[in-house]
Parts: structure tokens; sequence; C-alpha cells
């Protein structure tokens, strides 16, 4: 649930998401530092699932994939550097920023899958223009 929140979801964003069937949420025992923590786990149903795959499809041309696309790397750029800046004041804090720079490095990797994504997008665009055929994922 962190993870989420850390991207910018809000709670009641989260909390509706799960009311309407779409994720469940599951408290679960982990360890850390050698103690015992329970963690809320949000997974995402079949029926979520199925709702995302829609919307993707619905996106048609590839020009609104494309769209969607620059969409999702403009925000995954922006959310690392909000974590980047928490990760300054931390530090100016004198407080640990490990748990920080592990969520960052996730993001940076997510961040790295969606640029390429949008590269294969705009590359089907530019195919597109000279009549090959391109499948996008």
């Amino acid at each position: 649930m962190n993870s989420l929140l850390s991207h910018g979801f809000k709670f009641e964003t989260i909390a509706d998401v799960c009311w309407a069937g779409l994720a469940r949420a599951q408290l679960e025992t982990v360890r850390a530092g050698g103690r015992a923590v329970e963690i809320a786990c949000i997974r995402i149903t079949d029926a979520g699932r199925a709702d995302i795959e829609f919307n993707w499809a619905s996106a048609t041309t590839a020009y609104s994939k494309a769209t969607l696309a620059s969409r999702h790397v403009a925000e995954g750029k922006a959310r690392a550097n909000q974590v980047r800046a928490a990760m300054a004041r931390r530090r100016a804090l004198g407080s640990s920023t490990d748990l920080a720079e592990t969520l960052l490095n996730t993001m940076l990797v997510t961040l790295s899958l969606k640029i390429e994504h949008k590269a294969e997008i705009e590359a089907a665009l530019d195919h597109q223009n000279t009549g090959e055929v391109y499948l996008l994922r």
C-alpha cells in the first residue's frame, strides 16, 4: 500500500478501487529489521485486470496509445522527482533514506520500461507511414 501511495495514488482512490472489486486488500505479516510487521497488500483482481486490458484495447490507434504512453512516462518522471525531493529532505534532517532509495530504484526500472514501450509505439507510428506491419503489445 505504501508503494501505491508513494506513486501518487490517494488512499481514497485505492479504497474506491477495492470497493469496486477491481483490487483486494489483504493484511500480511512480514519480517523487517528482525521484527514482525503487518502490511496491507493490494492485489489486482481478475475483474480489475480485465478492466485494464479493456481500457488499453480501447486506445485503438497507435496515436492514442502513443499519447497514453507519453502521459505514463511524464507521470513516472514526476513521481521519481517527488521521491528524490523527499529523500533530500530526509537527508537534511539526518534521517535514513534506505527505503526511499529502494523505492526510487524500483520506480526507475519501471520508468525505463515505460520509456522503452513508448519508443516501440513511436516506431510503429514511423513504420505505419511506410506501410510496414508492426505489432504493438
